[in-house]
């Protein structure tokens, strides 16, 4: 073949190019670079590809550096929404999320966090909200024993009206004498409640035993198999999850720049490259499950729909004859 011009040779030159980009064409030469790409991958080991100076450089450029956008975080927001409102009516009961065998499995390693136990207790315990619960139970308690012991003594013939007449004697004689009564058990209760909730500090250690844990679990997992995914989300308003999210999205770009998130990115990318430097990505992406056959499977479904489609085409010739052009341009000059 011969060409009269540089133009129809350039034209030639992109229409076979483009011949290679769609049809049987696009199959062969996708399969011949894959089948070139694995066997490359046998060669090269992940460590000379990306030394560990260039993984935590991506790292913290892409993790550390990187921000969210404003608009990346509305999408986000728009996903939870359409999540949330999809969640409300599915009836997928939660116990139906992950098997017995592995449910017993987690109770079996929450057993075993026997310091994490003791530690959580201790913490409950010294919350003040834990001190007031057991000073209202306290004065509560003895509130009502004294109310049932009077309701008792009415029940004995002459016993009531004998109380009421000595109750009066004493109140005329000693007055505000039943808040001083009140003040005085209030005090005894604040000077000992903290015997009391080191008591029950110990109390529930003991109680939150093997066993217990056991049917405590037992009991959750009851709970469980009687609610569904949508009874759980139903307690969660979506106003409430819009007030938050941006709140949420601050946190992360607080932590984003603590040093300990870049000492975490630091340790992350020390792990990949102790693991898996000095293995080939052949080795690693079979480590992934990433075989040359699943890659085939997925460009020839997703890839090969994508470039032979009109728009992608045309784009695909216009590139192709720029890049040559230039090429073909030098041969004039």
């Amino acid at each position: 073949m011969k060409w009269n011009t540089i133009e129809e040779l350039l034209d030639s030159h992109v229409q076979y190019e483009m011949r290679q980009m769609n049809g049987k064409g696009l199959q062969k030469t996708l399969e011949q670079e894959i089948t070139e790409l694995f066997s490359w991958f046998d060669q090269v080991k992940f460590r000379e590809m990306i030394p560990k100076d260039q993984l935590k450089a991506i790292a913290y450029r892409n993790f550390q550096e990187h921000h969210l956008t404003q608009d990346a975080s509305q999408f986000l927001h728009q996903c939870i929404e359409r999540l949330h409102d999809y969640l409300k009516r599915d009836y997928t009961y939660l116990s139906d999320l992950l098997s017995y065998d592995h449910y017993t499995h987690l109770v079996q390693e929450v057993v075993q966090l026997e310091s994490l136990r003791k530690e959580l207790v201790h913490h409950f315990i010294s919350s003040s909200i834990y001190s007031l619960l057991i000073s209202e139970i306290l004065y509560n308690g003895i509130k009502e024993f004294l109310l049932a012991q009077r309701e008792f003594s009415k029940k004995i013939p002459g016993a009531d009206s004998l109380i009421k007449l000595g109750h009066g004697f004493i109140s005329r004689r000693v007055p505000f004498l039943e808040e001083q009564i009140e003040k005085k058990l209030i005090q005894f209760m604040n000077s000992n409640i903290r015997n009391v909730i080191t008591k029950s500090e110990h109390f529930l250690i003991k109680m939150l035993d093997e066993t217990r844990i056991r049917q405590l679990g037992q009991e959750l997992w009851e709970y469980l198999q009687q609610n569904s995914l949508s009874q759980m989300v139903s307690y969660i308003d979506m106003r409430n999850i819009s007030t938050i999210f941006p709140t949420v999205i601050d946190i992360i770009t607080h932590i984003q720049g603590l040093p300990c998130y870049h000492e975490v990115l630091s340790e992350i990318c020390e792990c990949i490259d102790e693991q898996l430097g000095n293995k080939t990505i052949h080795e690693i992406a079979l480590i992934f499950g990433i075989t040359q056959q699943r890659v085939m499977d997925e460009v020839m479904a997703v890839v090969v729909p994508i470039i032979e489609n009109p728009q992608v085409q045309k784009h695909i010739e216009a590139r192709i004859r720029a890049r040559l052009k230039g090429f073909y341009d030098t041969i004039n000059e």
